[in-house]
Order: C-alpha cells, then structure tokens, then sequence
C-alpha cells in the first residue's frame, strides 16, 4: 500500500519531479554540480525563500587513495619476489611505516584543507563546490533554543563497484596487510603460497585502478532524493514555521569526494552555532537515500554495535507507527561515509549532546554511483512518506520544547 501524503502543504508529485529534474550526473567540480546548485536555488526562490551560497575548496582524495593502495602493492610484490631469494620479513616494518604517512596525509587533506588554501589564491589543483543553506527561524525568540539541522548533498559520483564490494574489499585489504602477507613472510612460506600471493596482490592492483568509472550514474537515490525532501521540507515550514526551533536546511557539495561540504560548514560555523543554540538538546537529520524504502540506520559498528542516537530514531518509529508510514530501522557495520559523521565528530570534541539520524537504504547501495541509480528507484511514495514523518517528528518536537 502506497503512503499517501496526510499534509495538504505540499504537492504530492514535487518531490518526484525534482529528482527527475536532477537526472543528470553531477560530479563535484563540474558545470553540472553548479547547474544542480541553481537548480535548488531557483525552485525556493519561486515561493520566495532566500538561499546562501557558501563556496569551499577541495581537493580529490580519490586518486590520493588508488596511488598510495597501488603503491602498498607493488612494494608487497617486490617484498614477495625477493623472498623467492632471501626472508623479507622484517620489510613489513617499512609497510606498517608507510601505511602510517598514508593515513597521515589522508588526515592533513581531509581535515585541514580549509586551513591550508584560500579561496582569493588560485591553487592548480584543488577545485571550488558550494554549500546551499536557507534558515528558517522559529516564531517565538528565545536565547538558546534547540535547532535541527537537516542535510543533504547534491552531488554524484561515478564507480565501477557496488558500495557493497568496496567496502568488502577493502576490509578484506586491510586483514591480509596486517595479518595474513606478514605471516607468510615470516613463516617463510612455500612456493605455491607466494604464487597465491602474487595473484591475490594483482588482482587487487586491477581492483583499484579500476575503482573509477564515467560519469555514468545520474544520483537518483544518492542523493537527489534528499535533495528533493529538503527542497520540499523548507517549503512546508517557510510557510509554517516552528515555534520554538530554530531550522537550518543544508545542502552539501562535494560530499562523495570526502565530505567536504560538511567538514567546510562545520569548520565555519560550528562554535557560532554552539553559542547561539542549546546543542544538547539539538539534532541534525541528515537525509542520504530514500529510494525503494524508507531506511533509518538505527546501528552501527563492524564488530561492536553502537546506538546512533539516544532517542531520536525512537520519536521518528513513533511517530510513523502513528501516521502509518513504513520505516524500517537498519543496523550498518561501516558508516564513516556520511555527512552526519561530520557533525558527530564537532559533537564530541565540543563535548556536546548533538544527536544526528541518518536516512539511508541499505538495500538501494546495490545500484548506487552507477547506471542503475535512475528515478524509478525512488518511489514516490516514500519521498511523501519522508516529508510527512519528518514534519510531524518535528511538531511534536517543537511540543516537547518548555
């Protein structure tokens, strides 16, 4: 049974008609991102919504990531072929070295690249996106009041793999690095184990040459179908504001290049907002896919599972068990990808109570970033469904507020 839309507020086809409108890839960096960015911008500006842009630099960590994976191994198969001679063990000292700077310089990019460049200087190789936010305040003023913050990005990207697989590989990377290349060096192991080995270590060299692919997929389910239920969300409550919460709509560039429009609205805004507001008792909703179902990932951690927030996701099962909207909670071992981890990450270091929740359907990653992420993987009926369950979650948040 389709959801039908219980608000009267909003077109029950706009949200559909917005990521039919976006069908088109829109890779960070380029004409179509910016093309995107107008997009959004235009289709507020029509019922009289202002917009800031908020342009940041970033630089591509992807081929920072195929050039150092690359390099790991060709120094294990030149470590592999000279044990054919003599015992290589004590090379993966050099190894565990290396890995070391990589994740070192991996950290210097993704966390300190609004430090080192401004945008007045030209720099060769980094590239400009830009951050779209309209805040719509609350109609009762009050010093320190809540505010949720819900997020989005516009982007899209392009691979060859299934979020799946990548994450797959990549984990299974990671255990043969540390566990099982040292143990065959050190064990000395015999012909037949260093041939496994030499065609393990070239498959994983096509694997990640191979990871990039064309700008193939258009981004239907990631993400224009959050760019959508923001788009339509921020129309509901221009006209209908809350009275007691604060409401910033935030639409993130360059997110699947390494969540580089979260990480630059935190790094710009985070300690205001922390003056300003009342973070305890504050949320960020970050909307990432909703296509064939509306997931809400209620756990994560690859060996220890963990609570993504501490009430949040039960007032939303709450309240779309009361509308009669289909949600289903989801566990995600991996879940560093995501613009809510950024706003987690400021969370802590401020000591802050910020809970996040996170929109995504774990079953759509299948097609994700590929050709088949079309609209027709976004049923209509649960873009609604996202509209009304969030809307009705914060009236009665907005109730809750003394």
């Amino acid at each position: 049974m389709g959801v039908i839309s219980n608000s009267s507020l909003y077109k029950k086809k706009s949200a559909i008609d917005h990521v039919k409108a976006l069908a088109f890839g829109r890779k960070a960096g380029t004409t179509e991102e910016y093309i995107a960015m107008d997009y959004i911008r235009d289709s507020l500006k029509k019922k009289y919504i202002k917009t800031e842009l908020d342009p940041f630099l970033w630089v591509s960590i992807w081929g920072l990531y195929i050039l150092l994976f690359v390099i790991l191994i060709l120094i294990m198969l030149f470590i592999i072929f000279l044990s054919f001679f003599i015992i290589a063990a004590r090379a993966f000292g050099y190894i565990t070295l290396f890995i070391s700077i990589y994740f070192l310089v991996y950290y210097i990019l993704s966390v300190s690249v609004y430090k080192v460049f401004d945008l007045t200087q030209p720099v060769q190789r980094g590239h400009i996106s830009h951050n779209v936010t309209t805040k719509i305040e609350a109609n009762v003023y009050r010093k320190r009041k809540p505010v949720i913050i819900f997020c989005a990005h516009y982007d899209s990207i392009s691979i060859n793999y299934s979020e799946r697989i990548i994450n797959s590989m990549v984990l299974i990377f990671i255990l043969y690095v540390f566990i099982f290349f040292p143990l065959n060096l050190t064990m000395d192991a015999q012909f037949i184990f260093k041939l496994i080995n030499i065609i393990l270590l070239f498959g994983y060299l096509i694997f990640f040459i191979s990871i990039r692919a064309k700008n193939k997929s258009i981004g239907s389910v990631d993400d224009a179908s959050g760019t959508a239920i923001l788009i339509e969300l921020s129309k509901l409550f221009h006209i209908n504001p809350l009275n007691n919460i604060d409401l910033i709509f935030l639409w993130t560039g360059a997110e699947e290049m390494g969540l580089y429009g979260s990480k630059a609205f935190c790094y710009r805004n985070f300690k205001n907002l922390d003056k300003e507001y009342d973070l305890d008792k504050s949320y960020v909703i970050n909307v990432d896919m909703v296509g064939s179902y509306i997931g809400l990932i209620d756990q994560t951690g690859i060996f220890k599972k963990a609570k993504l927030n501490i009430s949040l996701n039960n007032i939303l099962e709450d309240t779309a068990r009361e509308k009669e909207i289909p949600l289903r909670k989801e566990i995600k071992s991996i879940s560093f990808m995501g613009d809510h981890t950024v706003f987690q990450d400021y969370a802590k270091k401020s000591k802050r109570k910020l809970q996040v929740c996170w929109f995504y359907s774990s079953e759509d990653s299948r097609f994700i970033h590929s050709s088949k992420d079309t609209p027709d993987k976004c049923k209509p009926e649960n873009l609604n469904g996202c509209i009304d369950l969030c809307y009705h979650t914060l009236k009665r948040l907005d109730t809750d507020i003394v």
